[in-house]
């Protein structure tokens, strides 16, 4: 049954809340993220500094420092009582801070925040029907910019519209 009052759109943000809420939990995400400062930034601080619920990337700023991104969006909707939601996760670092080792993890800072945080959304509970899948893991460089990272896709269903929570 669908409501009225009820949006196919408002998942967008819940969505949001719930991948930050994942990559702000994960300790080795914070870490990666800040490095030897990791202990001295609480997680919620994190939010519109170094994790972003849209694509950030300031190339004024004086840090050389890595930040996660995120963006949700409704690519199809293939039925009547399903809709696709696609998750873009951008995990990038400025071309000075790159060289980084952290056990269990390989590659650039970039590759290993961007493993974090796949490891990190899934364990999620409860993000649409089924598992998040994976959908394609490419580099990110911009032309002439002074960082490097990855960009991951993910997508997972989930029906159209819900009852208010």
């Amino acid at each position: 049954m669908i409501f009225l009052n009820e949006s196919i759109l408002r998942d967008i943000g819940i969505y949001k809340d719930k991948l930050i809420s994942a990559f702000t939990g994960s300790r080795d995400v914070t870490e990666i993220l800040l490095g030897e400062n990791a202990g001295e930034t609480p997680a919620e601080e994190l939010l519109f500094t170094r994790i972003f619920p849209y694509l950030e990337m300031d190339e004024s700023k004086p840090e050389e420092v890595s930040y996660l991104c995120l963006e949700t969006d409704i690519p199809s909707v293939p039925s009547r009582m399903v809709k696709n939601l696609r998750i873009t996760v951008w995990a990038y670092c400025h071309k000075n801070c790159l060289n980084y080792s952290r056990a269990g993890y390989a590659g650039t800072r970039a590759d290993q925040l961007a493993d974090a945080a796949e490891r990190a959304l899934r364990n999620l509970q409860d993000l649409g029907m089924g598992n998040l899948r994976l959908e394609s893991a490419s580099y990110l460089s911009p032309a002439g910019s002074k960082y490097y990272g990855r960009q991951m896709t993910f997508t997972v269903s989930d029906l159209k519209v819900k009852n208010s929570p």
